[in-house]
């Protein structure tokens, strides 16, 4: 147990009126290390944050707010979470209403892809039987797959890293229909 790391070796998050499920963890090069987490507020709606420890285990202020960043969907296990090659990060997941999301690296929301660093797909389900699996970064795109509410097959989807559809993939963006 390295004793130098966080309070004798430990990360602890406390807050009395939150439930913490870590989900997905990224090491940066720095030994920097960013969590997804799906949280319990204390009026008992889920949140999804994005934290950001330094290589010593202490909250890293300097990211998003104070070292957090809130992604607003329903979702109870966190989100899937990527870091692209220019260190932006994207994340995906949701129940009813999925969402993908991108954040600079400071952990502000990135203005320059969707409605200002988010898209909503609405009816959408995000299938977690794929955990990480279900977002894919190819070069500059971002690949997804998820299931519309009712249904078992699943859809791909590509963006651009706009967070525009990539109409040469599949149909107009899409391949529908998928069963895996």
């Amino acid at each position: 147990l390295d004793t130098s790391f966080g309070l004798n070796g430990y990360f602890l998050l406390t807050n009395n009126s939150k439930l913490w499920d870590l989900s997905k963890i990224i090491e940066n090069p720095d030994g920097s290390i960013l969590l997804s987490t799906a949280i319990i507020n204390g009026t008992n709606q889920t949140e999804n944050i994005v934290l950001k420890l330094n290589n010593n285990g202490n909250i890293d202020t300097s990211f998003g707010t104070n070292g957090y960043q809130t992604i607003n969907t329903i979702i109870d296990n966190g989100l899937a979470i990527k870091k692209q090659v220019d260190n932006k990060l994207v994340f995906f997941g949701g129940q009813n209403n999925s969402k993908l999301t991108r954040l600079l690296p400071n952990g502000q929301l990135d203005s320059t892809f969707g409605n200002n660093g988010e898209i909503y797909l609405s009816g959408v389900s995000s299938d977690f039987s794929f955990c990480n699996s279900n977002i894919l970064l190819q070069n500059d795109k971002i690949i997804v797959i998820y299931r519309l509410n009712g249904s078992s097959t699943k859809t791909i989807a590509r963006y651009n890293s706009n967070g525009t559809l990539d109409t040469s993939f599949g149909q107009n963006g899409l391949i529908n229909n998928v069963n895996a």
